[in-house]
C-alpha cells in the first residue's frame, strides 16, 4: 500500500499486464501486438499516477473536458461496454470507481495519443477483465443496451456519437430525478468536472439495469471508494494494498498467501504465484474491514495442509493490521437492531429450535455489518451452523429468548479452558440438572461432549442420577461413550446386540441387575425398548418413543419365545384424562387356562385402577370368554377370549341408583357390546350378566343407542339416549301415554322424583310433541345435536338454528318503516316450558311482546297456570338474542349497524389484531352478530395463538365473488377474510348450523362447485356415480356440528398457527399427523415417485424402461401424464398412453388402462367420497389423490379410517392441520377425542412449548 518512486504498485501491475496481453495475447498479430504494446507503453509511461492524470485533464476548458470524456466513454463502451451501477440501495448507490478510472485512462490516451491509442487502451482494459463484455458504460454509446438483463447487443446506430457532443435538443429525456438523486456521489465530488460529465451522461442512458444486474455488478458501498483524494490533488490514501497472511497471523511456516485489494474492487486471496486460491475467500466488510475465511472442506479435498491455522481473519485495511477473532466470537445467529446494536445467539439443544441463548451488544463493539456463514463439518443438528460475530464484551448479560423476544428460563454457562471455549447447556429431559457441553477448540473444529440423561418418565426413576457421556469430533463421529453417576456400578451397559443393530445402529443396552430390566437406547440416548423380565431368559418387550406400539415376548437375544401371548388390554387408550396410565398389556404364559394364569403389565397407576377376574354371573361358563378386566374407576368391564382378544365390552348406564330403581327396577345396568362388531348392541344386562327384560335397544349414529320400554302399558313411557363411549345419558324422556287432568297431576308428582345427572346445569323443558299434542315430553338441556325439537342452550351459544323447527313457534316481526314489508327474524327459544308465538312491535321505542292464544293452555288450564310464570323468561330470551344481533343498540344496531365501528376498535385492542374493515374499504364493518361470534371464539383460544401470533394480523370482512364465496386465510396479508356467501344477511349467516343436515349439504354443494373433476358423465365412467360426496362430514361427522361462523374462525386461525410453527414443513410427514407427502418439482417428493408406485400397483413395476413410440420410457411417459396442469388441459395425454404403447401385449395394455383409471379417479376430488377412493387409490397403506390446489398428495389410509374428523381434513395437509386445530379447540369433547392421542398431546404440550409458553 506504499507508493514507491511515485508510481503505485497496483498501477504498475495493471500496466505490465496490459502490455503482456497486447504483445502475447492470441487474438492479435505479432506486429500489431508489438505496436500496440509500444503505444500503450508510451501512454502509460507518461503517467506517474492516476491522480496526476486526472489533474492534467482537469486543466482543460469545460467544453474541451466534456468533449474529450464523451468521446472516451464512447470508445470504451464500444470495446468493453458495461452497465452503469445506478440505484438507491446501499450497494449500488454510486457509480463504480473503476468505471471512472477507466474512462479517465481512455480520455488521457485520447488527449495525448489520439483515437487509435485510446482504442488500444480500451482493448487493454477489456483484456484485464478476461475479455468479458459488460454492457452499458457511461457516456455516448455506439451501441444501445437491451432492456433485458441478457447483455445482447443491438445493431450500431446509424450515427455513432464518437467525436462529437450532441446538443441538448438531441438528447433523450433524463432519468427519473428520484433515481438520479439516489445515485449522487458525496458532496465533495459534486463540483468536479468529472462528476458533471458523468451525471449529465446519465440523461443519455436508455436503460436502467435490473435489480439482479445491480446486485451482481455493483460494488459494496464503502467509504474507501469515495475518498476525495482519489479524484483530486493531494491524495494520501492507498490506491491498493496487500497483506501477507502467514506473517500477520504467526503461521508455523511461510506460505506466500496474501490478500490484495483496492478501493472499489473486491478483495482476493492469492498464493505465492499470484493465483487465486479456492481454500480461502475474502469478503469486504464495513468500516474498511475485510473478512478472510478458510474453507476447511476445500482444503481437505485439495490435500492442502493450511499454513495458517486460524480459519477466520479480520483485516483492517486502514492500518493493515490482521486480527484473529477469539473463540467467544462464534454464535449461531446474528440479529442487527436499529437502536441497541446487535444480538448474538447460541442455539440451545435442550430447548425447542426457536429458543436461543442471547448476548446483547451495544453499538461500537466490534464488527457490526458483516454476517458471514462459516463452512464446517457436519455435526448434530442441535449445534446449528457457526457465524462470525462481533467481539464479546465483559459483563454481557446472557439470556435465553423465544422467537418473540420473551425471556425463557433456560440457563447457559460459558467458560474458558485454556484454548477451548466451553458452552454448557441444560440437557433435554433431565431429571437431575445434567447438562450438555460443547467445546470449541483451536482452529474452530467443534468437539461436543454431551451428557444424556437415561431416565425417561416415572418408570425409570431409578435411573435419575445416571447419565451417558458421549464425545464427538468435528465431523460428528463418536469418540468415547461412558456411564457417569455415583451409582454407575449398579448398572451394566453394553453395545447393542446384533439382532437389534440394524434397528438401532450405534445403540447400546443398559441392564439393571436389581430388577432384571433391560433398556435399549438409540445412539442419541433416546429409549426405544424396555424389556420386563417374565421368566428366566423371557422378557416382555414394550416399545417407547420411536418404538411405541411394539409389544412382544422375547428371549435373551431378542428372539421370539414360542407359546407366550401378549396383547394390549381393552381397545382404547387408557390414558384418557389421566395420561400417567399409559397402556396396559395382558400377558399369558404357555398353557394358561384361566384368569389366575394371566398377568397384567403397565404403570403402577394403571395396575391400581384395573384388575383381572372371572367372568361374572351367567356368562362364566361361556367357552368363548376366559377372563374379565375390571375398570374400578369407570366401572367398565372387558371380557376376553382364550386368545387374549377382546370379545365383549360392558358399558355402565350412568343413571343414579334411585332413578334406576324407579324406572328400571335395577341397581345397575350395563350395555353389552360386541367388540368384534364395533358398537353393535348385544343385550342390556345387569351386574350378574343377566339380560334385563322389558327394554329394547336400537343403535343410532355416532356410537349412541336408544333404550325404550317394551310393554309400556305396565308403566310410564321411557326413552333414553346413551353414549356408548362412556355410558352417559344424553337424553331421557319420561311421561304418560296420553294427557288428561288426572294423568297430568300424576305425572307432575312423578317427575319430581326423577334425578338426572348434572355434569353441567341441567334444566327440564316440557314441550308439545309436534306429532301428538296430547303428550308431554321431558328433555335434558346441554346435548344439542340429540334434542329433537329444540335445544335452547345450543342456540343461546350460537351453535345452530333449526329454521324449520322454529318457524311455526317463535318469530319476531320488525318493521323498518311504515308502508314497507316487515322483516321476519327467527328467534330460538331458551328454557321455555311451552313455546308460543310472540310478535314484537317495533312501532314503540321499547320492544314489547304480544301473545297469541296457546292451544295447550286452552286444553289444560292447569298447565297454562303452571307455564304462565315462564313468560318473563321468554321475554328475557328474546331481548338477549336481539341484543346479540343489535349489539345493545336496538333497532339502529340491528338495521343500521350502529356502534359496530366502536365495538371493532374495542375488540382490536382486546385481542391485539385488527378486527374490522381493511384500509381500502374503511366503511365495510362487521355486523354485531358477527362480532359476537368473533369475540366468543377468540376468547376461547390461547393468547399466543392470537395476540402473540406473528402470522395473524387481522380478521376482516371480504366481498363475496361470483366464483369464490368462501372465507379463508390469506398468508400474504396474514389476515382471515370473512365472506358472507351470496350476500346473505349477516344475522342469518351467523346462525347457519353445520349440525343441520340440509344446511350442511347446501354448504358442501357450494364448496364443491369450485372443484374440478366433480359431476358430469365422468363420474359414471369412473364407477362413482351416485356415491354421496361430502366436505364437512363424510368419514366422520364428529366435527359437523355447531355454528358455521365459529368453526370458520377456529379453522382459519389454525392456518395462521400452522404458519407460526412451520407445521407443514416440520411435522406433516409424521404418522400421527396423517403421514402426509406432497409431490412435485418444488416438493419433498417427485411425481416420479407417484408414477413408480402406480406402476408397481398395477403390475408394471418391472417394465419401467419400456419405451413408447416417442422413445420415452414408461416411467417418464406416465410421470408426464400425471402432471395436473397437463392432464386437465390436455386429457388426451393420459388417455393416449395405451395407444403410445401399441406394440406391447394386451396384458400390458390392460394394466395401462388401470393406470389411466387410477389417475382419472385421483383427479376427481376422491377425498369427498366416504372412503377417499381407498379401494383403488391406496398403495401399501398410502392413499394418493390430487387435491383441490392441483398438487399430488398422499396420506396414511389407516389414519383417515381411525381419526378423520371430516372429509375436508384429508383433502390436503394444510386443511388437515386447520381441521385438527378446530377440533382440539371445539367446545364439545367429541371432536377432540376423535384425534389421534399423539395429536392431542402435540396440541396440549408440544405446541405451547414451540410457541414459547407452557400450558
Amino acid at each position: 500500500g506504499l507508493e514507491r518512486g511515485g508510481t503505485p504498485l497496483f498501477d504498475n501491475f495493471r500496466l505490465q499486464r496490459n502490455r503482456w496481453d497486447l504483445q502475447h495475447g492470441p487474438s492479435a498479430s505479432r506486429d500489431h501486438q508489438a505496436q500496440a504494446g509500444e503505444q500503450a507503453a508510451q501512454a502509460g509511461g507518461q503517467l506517474t499516477s492516476h491522480r496526476e492524470m486526472t489533474g492534467l485533464l482537469s486543466e482543460l476548458s469545460r467544453e474541451q473536458h466534456e468533449q474529450l470524456y464523451w468521446q472516451a466513454s464512447g470508445i470504451l463502451q464500444s470495446i468493453a461496454g458495461e452497465r452503469l451501477v445506478v440505484g438507491t440501495d446501499e450497494e449500488s448507490r454510486l457509480l463504480r470507481l473503476r468505471q471512472r478510472m477507466e474512462v479517465g485512462r481512455v480520455a488521457y490516451a485520447l488527449h495525448t495519443g489520439g483515437e487509435a491509442v485510446a482504442e488500444e487502451v480500451a482493448r487493454a482494459i477489456a483484456a484485464e477483465r478476461g475479455g468479458m463484455r459488460l454492457r452499458g458504460g457511461v457516456g455516448g454509446a455506439r451501441e444501445r443496451a437491451e432492456s433485458s438483463a441478457s447483455g445482447a447487443a443491438r445493431a450500431p446506430e446509424s450515427r455513432p456519437l464518437v467525436n462529437r457532443v450532441p446538443g441538448l435538443e438531441e438528447r433523450p429525456g433524463t432519468i427519473d430525478e428520484r433515481v438520479r438523486a439516489g445515485a449522487q456521489p458525496f458532496q465533495h465530488l459534486k463540483t468536479s468536472p468529472l462528476h458533471r460529465v458523468l451525471m449529465e451522461s446519465l440523461g443519455r442512458f436508455e436503460h436502467l439495469p435490473a435489480a439482479e444486474d445491480r446486485a451482481t455488478q455493483a460494488t459494496r458501498a464503502a467509504e474507501a471508494e469515495l475518498q476525495p483524494e482519489l479524484v483530486g490533488p493531494g491524495a494520501t490514501a492507498p490506491a491498493a494494498w496487500e497483506v501477507r497472511l502467514d506473517e500477520a497471523s504467526g503461521a508455523r511456516r511461510a506460505s506466500g498467501l496474501r490478500v490484495v485489494g483496492a478501493p472499489g474492487s473486491d478483495p482476493m486471496v492469492v498464493d505465492a504465484a499470484g493465483r487465486p486460491t479456492d481454500v480461502w475467500e475474502a469478503v469486504a466488510g464495513s468500516e474498511g474491514r475485510v473478512v478472510v475465511v478458510r474453507d476447511a472442506d476445500s482444503a481437505v479435498d485439495a490435500g492442502i495442509d493450511p499454513a495458517v491455522d486460524a480459519p477466520v481473519l479480520l483485516v483492517h485495511t486502514d492500518s493493515l493490521r490482521v486480527e484473529v477473532p477469539r473463540l467467544e466470537d462464534m454464535v449461531i445467529e446474528v440479529e442487527r437492531k436499529s437502536d441497541t446494536g446487535m444480538a448474538l445467539r447460541f442455539r440451545v439443544p435442550s430447548a425447542p429450535e426457536y429458543v436461543m441463548a442471547e448476548y446483547q451488544f451495544s453499538r461500537g463493539e466490534g464488527l457490526k455489518e458483516q454476517d458471514l456463514w462459516l463452512s464446517r463439518h457436519p455435526m448434530e443438528s442441535s449445534a446449528g451452523s457457526l457465524q462470525l460475530s462481533p467481539l464479546s464484551s465483559p459483563g454481557s448479560e446472557l439470556r435465553v429468548l423465544d422467537r418473540n423476544g420473551h425471556t425463557v428460563d433456560v440457563p447457559a454457562e460459558f467458560l474458558r479452558d485454556g484454548e477451548e471455549l466451553i458452552v454448557r447447556l441444560p440437557a433435554r429431559d433431565s431429571l437431575n440438572g445434567t447438562s450438555t457441553e460443547y467445546r470449541f477448540k483451536t482452529g474452530w473444529l467443534l468437539r461436543a461432549r454431551e451428557e444424556m440423561p437415561l431416565a425417561h418418565g416415572p418408570q425409570d426413576a431409578s435411573l435419575a442420577s445416571l447419565r451417558l457421556v458421549v464425545e464427538r469430533d468435528g465431523q460428528g463421529r463418536m469418540l468415547t461413550r461412558n456411564l457417569l453417576s455415583e451409582d454407575a456400578a449398579s448398572f451394566q451397559w453394553q453395545d447393542i446386540h446384533a439382532t437389534l443393530a440394524e434397528d438401532l445402529p450405534d445403540g447400546f443396552t443398559l441392564i439393571e441387575p436389581a430388577t432384571g430390566i433391560r433398556r435399549h437406547y438409540a445412539s442419541d440416548g433416546e429409549l426405544v425398548y424396555r424389556d420386563q423380565p417374565l421368566a428366566p431368559e423371557v422378557y416382555l418387550r414394550v416399545g417407547v418413543g420411536d418404538g411405541e406400539g411394539v409389544l412382544r415376548v422375547v428371549g435373551e437375544h431378542s428372539d421370539t419365545v414360542p407359546g407366550w401371548q401378549a396383547e394390549w388390554a381393552a381397545d382404547y387408550q387408557l390414558g384418557g384424562d389421566d395420561s400417567s396410565l399409559g397402556k396396559l398389556a395382558v400377558i399369558a404364559p404357555p398353557g394358561a387356562q384361566e384368569a389366575a394364569d394371566v398377568e397384567l403389565y403397565g404403570s403402577s397407576a394403571a395396575l391400581q385402577r384395573f384388575r383381572l377376574g372371572l367372568v361374572p354371573g351367567r356368562r362364566a361358563d361361556d367357552p368363548q370368554l376366559a377372563f374379565t378386566l375390571f375398570d374400578e374407576v369407570k366401572k367398565f368391564r372387558y371380557h376376553y377370549g382364550p386368545d387374549l382378544r377382546l370379545a365383549q365390552r360392558d358399558v355402565p348406564l350412568r343413571l343414579r341408583e334411585q332413578a334406576l330403581r324407579e324406572l328400571l327396577d335395577r341397581e345397575s345396568v350395563f350395555l353389552r357390546t360386541d367388540a368384534a362388531d364395533g358398537h353393535a348392541i348385544v343385550e342390556v344386562v345387569d351386574a350378574n350378566g343377566a339380560r334385563v327384560q322389558g327394554l329394547r335397544a336400537k343403535t343410532r349414529d355416532r356410537g349412541r343407542v336408544t333404550l325404550t320400554r317394551s310393554g309400556a302399558e305396565q308403566g310410564p313411557q321411557i326413552r333414553i339416549v346413551v353414549d356408548l363411549r362412556d355410558g352417559r345419558v344424553v337424553k331421557m324422556k319420561h311421561g304418560p301415554m296420553e294427557l288428561n287432568k288426572k294423568q297430568f297431576e300424576r305425572y307432575a308428582k312423578t317427575r319430581n322424583h326423577v334425578e338426572l345427572p348434572r355434569k353441567t346445569r341441567l334444566e327440564r323443558k316440557h314441550v308439545p310433541d309436534p306429532e301428538r299434542l296430547d303428550k308431554i315430553t321431558e328433555e335434558l338441556e346441554g346435548s344439542g345435536d340429540e334434542l329433537e325439537f329444540h335445544d335452547a342452550q345450543d342456540h343461546w351459544d350460537g351453535e345452530g338454528l333449526d329454521l324449520t323447527a322454529l318457524e311455526s313457534r317463535t318469530r319476531v316481526m320488525l318493521n323498518r318503516t311504515s308502508g314497507t314489508q316487515p322483516v321476519t327474524f327467527i328467534v330460538p327459544p331458551e328454557r321455555t316450558e311451552v313455546v308460543r308465538e310472540g310478535v314484537v312491535d317495533s312501532s314503540v321505542a321499547g320492544l314489547t311482546s304480544h301473545q297469541t292464544p296457546d292451544p295447550l293452555q286452552a286444553r289444560v288450564p292447569e298447565a297454562g297456570e303452571a307455564l304462565a310464570s315462564q313468560q318473563a323468561v321468554r321475554e328475557a330470551v328474546i331481548a338477549r338474542v336481539l341484543k346479540r344481533w343489535s349489539g345493545g343498540h336496538g333497532i339502529a344496531g340491528l338495521l343500521w349497524n350502529k356502534g359496530a365501528a366502536e365495538r371493532e376498535q374495542a375488540l382490536s385492542a382486546k385481542y391485539g389484531i385488527r378486527i374490522g374493515p381493511p384500509p381500502e374499504r374503511p366503511r365495510d364493518h362487521f355486523s354485531h352478530s358477527m362480532l359476537d361470534r368473533i369475540d366468543k371464539v377468540l376468547g376461547g383460544l390461547p393468547p399466543e395463538h392470537v395476540r402473540d401470533n406473528p402470522h395473524l394480523a387481522a380478521i376482516q370482512p371480504e366481498v363475496s365473488g361470483e366464483e369464490d364465496a368462501a372465507s379463508g386465510y390469506d398468508a400474504e396479508q396474514q389476515a382471515i377474510n370473512i365472506v358472507k356467501p351470496f350476500q346473505m344477511p349477516s344475522w342469518l349467516y351467523t346462525e347457519v348450523n353445520r349440525g343441520r343436515v340440509w344446511q350442511r349439504r347446501l354448504m358442501d354443494k357450494g364448496a364443491m362447485a369450485a372443484y374440478e373433476g366433480i359431476g358430469g358423465k365422468e363420474e359414471k365412467a369412473l364407477g362413482i356415480a351416485g356415491q354421496e360426496r361430502q366436505v364437512m362430514g363424510g368419514t366422520s361427522n364428529v366435527l359437523a356440528h355447531g355454528n358455521l361462523t365459529k368453526w370458520t374462525i377456529r379453522h382459519e386461525t389454525g392456518h395462521s398457527v400452522d404458519k407460526s410453527v412451520g407445521w407443514m414443513t416440520k411435522f406433516k410427514h409424521e404418522d400421527r399427523f396423517g403421514g402426509w407427502r406432497i409431490y412435485g418439482p418444488e416438493a419433498d417428493h417427485s411425481l416420479q415417485d407417484v408414477a413408480t408406485a402406480i406402476l408397481r400397483k398395477v403390475g408394471l413395476g418391472d417394465h419401467l424402461g419400456v419405451e413408447d413410440r416417442w422413445q420415452m420410457s414408461l416411467l417418464d411417459s406416465v410421470t408426464t401424464a400425471l402432471t395436473p396442469d397437463t392432464v386437465r388441459n390436455h386429457p388426451e395425454r393420459l388417455t393416449n398412453l395405451i395407444s403410445d404403447f401399441s406394440d406391447q401385449s394386451e396384458h400390458f395394455k390392460e394394466r395401462l388402462e388401470r393406470v389411466v383409471h387410477f389417475v382419472q379417479l385421483a383427479l376427481a376430488q376422491p377425498w369427498t367420497l366416504r372412503d377417499g377412493g381407498a379401494d383403488i387409490l391406496t398403495i401399501e397403506g398410502r392413499t394418493y389423490h390430487v387435491d383441490h390446489y392441483d398438487q399430488w398428495v398422499s396420506y396414511l389410509q389407516q389414519e383417515r379410517e381411525q381419526h378423520a374428523l371430516s372429509n375436508y381434513q384429508f383433502s390436503s395437509p394444510d386443511e388437515w392441520f386447520a381441521e385438527a386445530y378446530a377440533a382440539f379447540h371445539d367446545p364439545k369433547p367429541g371432536p377432540r377425542e376423535r384425534l389421534h392421542p399423539g395429536v392431542r398431546h402435540w396440541f396440549d404440550k408440544e405446541l405451547p412449548a414451540l410457541l414459547g409458553r407452557g400450558t
